[in-house]
């Protein structure tokens, strides 16, 4: 039976008390969370800051029904299949433990474990699954319950794919998430989905997405969790927020959009400094540069002063398109920016190679949607440099450059500038981290590639003399 945490002991509640209260058949929970154990909603939401102890409060609710309903089959995961293990299995196992029910389960904790927890009593489990294992997904059959760790690193594709799934008639279903605010802007599919009154995105809902669907909203901290020393923990958010009081709001106070970067990739950009109106100035050229994924598909136009580096020089990110389309509808979408503009085309190297569809790279075939001529409007280089060299040249402009600036309305190209960071399990030195989740950095990489084509061998000659070429 759950209990409030509150009633019973002061926080912090200690290991020795938490341990009595369970062996004597109580649940202690955090205030916050209590009323889950009570309601099954069509979805439920976990989110706030760090340290709230929403995941642990979910498995605790679902152990308990995975031993006592009729049916039950519960599917959790996350986006990355690599990352369950020393995640959310690991916290449904210690959840088990905690409440003195391993016996009452069948399962391995190897390091090559399926992950799959089964109930000995009546056979009902918990399975993994993975969004970037095509194959894990489409194993999922007859769910009760589907929990997403991390929920804010899947794609709206793959909700789109899962949460049809849950169509069973033999339990109530529910779809259980739990994600941390700081990672979701105001253009993220969360937004779009479940917080349509703070969608800033351009996908605008045309009906009424949570018709029928109940949602239950759990926000909680670590001023809300019981069973930790939450001067302590306040202490370590300090800390982790870097001296940025925006950053602390988010990781302890659950501000939305406010992600923690303590190694920035692009560190000379400063958001009150480059994040200005930049409107379409018609006597200047747009330059345009792609870079090639399907989901999504990106191009971030860009305007320049001819002269290059004297004092009324600037450099204004102006537009940028993303999204899952096709090159046929970008390109429609950029004649409609630019009727009248001048087009030039760069970009990622990967457009050079031979679409063998039409027998055209990708760049003829923008050239001719376009209608640009591919000798002079195609400038195109040979190699892309290497992050190391691109974080190089990036950083020298963004932190010398008399005056560069993004528009707020490039709110991809701006998340990705702050979110942007060294992969730390890569050797090769500034290598990006990426990912089909948040690091995806598609239009950040469109901007890489403008600097490349039309700033390289100028900085070279001005910012870094004592490089050889």
């Amino acid at each position: 039976m759950p209990v409030k945490a509150s009633g019973w002991f002061n926080t912090p509640m200690s290991d020795v008390e938490r341990t009595a209260l369970i062996r004597s058949g109580l649940a202690p929970t955090n205030d916050v969370l209590y009323p889950f154990w009570g309601r099954r909603a069509n979805v439920s939401l976990f989110y706030g800051g760090r340290g709230g102890g929403k995941s642990e409060a979910v498995f605790d609710r679902l152990i308990n029904n995975c031993i006592n309903d009729n049916y039950f089959n519960c599917y959790y995961g996350r986006k990355v299949w690599e990352t369950i293990h020393e995640s959310c299995f690991e916290t449904l196992i210690e959840c088990i433990k905690k409440q003195g029910k391993k016996h009452l389960f069948h399962f391995s904790e190897a390091s090559n474990s399926s992950m799959i927890v089964r109930c000995l009593a009546n056979g009902n489990k918990f399975q993994p699954f993975g969004a970037n294992k095509p194959d894990k997904l489409k194993s999922i059959k007859d769910p009760s319950h589907l929990v997403f760790e991390e929920f804010d690193q899947f794609d709206l594709k793959d909700i789109q794919d899962i949460f049809p799934t849950l169509r069973t008639e033999k339990a109530i279903c529910e779809l259980i998430a739990m994600f941390n605010t700081w990672g979701v802007r105001d253009n993220h599919w969360i937004f779009k989905l479940f917080f349509p009154d703070k969608y800033r995105g351009d996908d605008q809902n045309q009906y009424d997405l949570l018709e029928n669907i109940e949602v239950a909203h759990y926000f909680v901290n670590y001023t809300d969790n019981h069973f930790i020393n939450q001067e302590e923990y306040r202490k370590r958010l300090r800390l982790a927020a870097g001296g940025s009081d925006l950053v602390f709001e988010s990781l302890a106070n659950g501000a939305w959009g406010v992600e923690p970067n303590n190694n920035p990739w692009l560190f000379a950009f400063k958001h009150e400094k480059h994040v200005k109106p930049t409107p379409l100035l018609q006597a200047y050229p747009v330059y345009l540069s792609f870079d090639f994924n399907n989901d999504p598909f990106a191009c971030v136009a860009m305007q320049a002063s001819e002269m290059k580096g004297d004092s009324n020089s600037f450099i204004h990110f102006i537009r940028e398109f993303v999204g899952a389309v096709k090159v046929e509808d970008m390109c429609q979408q950029i004649k409609a920016a630019f009727p009248a503009s001048i087009l030039y085309v760069t970009g990622d190297r990967s457009g050079q190679n031979e679409d063998l569809g039409r027998n055209q790279t990708l760049y003829q075939i923008i050239a001719g949607l376009l209608n640009i001529n591919p000798r002079s409007q195609l400038n195109l280089n040979t190699a892309n440099i290497t992050h190391a060299d691109s974080r190089l040249l990036c950083n020298a402009m963004f932190n010398n450059y008399p005056h560069l600036s993004i528009d707020p309305s490039c709110r991809n190209l701006v998340a990705d500038c702050q979110i942007a960071k060294p992969d730390p399990n890569s050797k090769v030195a500034s290598q990006l981290l990426k990912d089909r989740g948040i690091y995806k950095l598609d239009a950040f990489d469109a901007m890489r590639y403008h600097f490349q084509t039309y700033f390289n061998e100028w900085a070279k000659k001005v910012y870094f003399r004592v490089l050889k070429k």
